[in-house]
């Protein structure tokens, strides 16, 4: 791919031309939107007026905007994909809807922390989810697609999921039903049979990282805190010590094992099997198991 040309981060779009010219540069429209880009230029004098068009024609996000207007433009690209919006954050980095330059397929983009990158541990734990993620082969495990590395860091291109968490849809909707519980557990279920006869735990079991499609078919999110074998040293113990030294846990207390607490590394399929009940439980009661007390006492 081509060098793509900076915006200085405090130049503001002062013209219409300029905002032309910034998504042009940072390849922010699909061929088709570019032919007709110019009809549109000639009807507004006003950059920000010309934006709400874009984004009223679903041409570009709210997100490319702002960051267009603040002069992060470059900030959109990464190698082969345009970050489309944000969706999510956590200890090793976000994760972003994005396109696909030439395929012009959407995926999920999950990219490093920069602050992170001149960490040997994290990256070679970044590296390795990638290739153990890569040989997940299941309908309901999220697929990876690609991976590549930039000057702005490392980066995994996973399918993107239309549809709502089981947290989300519990909180929103009230305790599943037992049949629709039951056909969801089961889904997951399958999806952890899999992903262990490759030697991975997840460690990270709760309705929040379940996804129920539209079709009804359930994903398995976010393998960040997956643990390769028991002889696998742990990510955060080793990029950040002191949270350690603090008594910082992997995983989420409501569904986690009690020995995952005690020794998150050492763990085996069995802690993912205890967080799988403990998430059946909140889909049919709307709660976890143990709902109140410290995290000392609910684990």
């Amino acid at each position: 791919m081509p060098p793509v040309p900076s915006l200085a981060p405090t130049k503001p779009l002062a013209t219409v031309a300029d905002l032309a010219a910034a998504v042009r540069a940072y390849r922010l429209l699909q061929p088709e939107q570019l032919d007709k880009l110019p009809r549109l230029l000639e009807r507004f004098t006003d950059p920000r007026g010309l934006a709400a068009e874009l984004l009223k024609r679903g041409w570009l996000t709210a997100f490319q905007i702002n960051k267009l207007f603040v002069g992060q433009g470059a900030d959109l690209l990464v190698d082969s994909y345009v970050l489309l919006q944000r969706l999510a954050e956590g200890g090793m980095g976000q994760v972003y809807r994005a396109r696909h330059i030439k395929l012009n397929c959407i995926r999920a983009l999950k990219i490093i922390r920069k602050e992170l990158l001149n960490n040997p541990v994290v990256v070679g734990r970044f590296r390795r989810e990638i290739e153990v993620s890569s040989q997940l082969d299941h309908p309901n495990v999220v697929h990876t697609y690609d991976a590549g590395e930039t000057p702005e860091g490392l980066y995994i291109a996973l399918e993107y999921v239309e549809g709502v968490d089981l947290g989300r849809l519990v909180s929103q909707s009230g305790p599943l039903d037992v049949v629709t519980a039951c056909g969801c557990i089961r889904q997951a279920a399958l999806a952890l049979q899999h992903a262990h006869e490759k030697g991975l735990i997840h460690r990270d079991i709760k309705p929040q990282n379940l996804m129920l499609t539209p079709g009804g078919v359930i994903k398995l999110l976010d393998l960040g805190l997956a643990l390769f074998n028991q002889d696998d040293r742990d990510i955060l113990s080793e990029a950040r010590p002191q949270l350690t030294q603090l008594g910082v846990i992997v995983g989420t207390v409501d569904f986690m094992a009690p020995e995952q607490a005690r020794n998150a590394h050492g763990v085996d399929i069995r802690a993912d099997l205890y967080s799988l009940g403990c998430t059946f439980y909140a889909l049919l009661m709307g709660k976890p198991p143990f709902a109140t007390g410290t995290p000392a006492e609910r684990l």
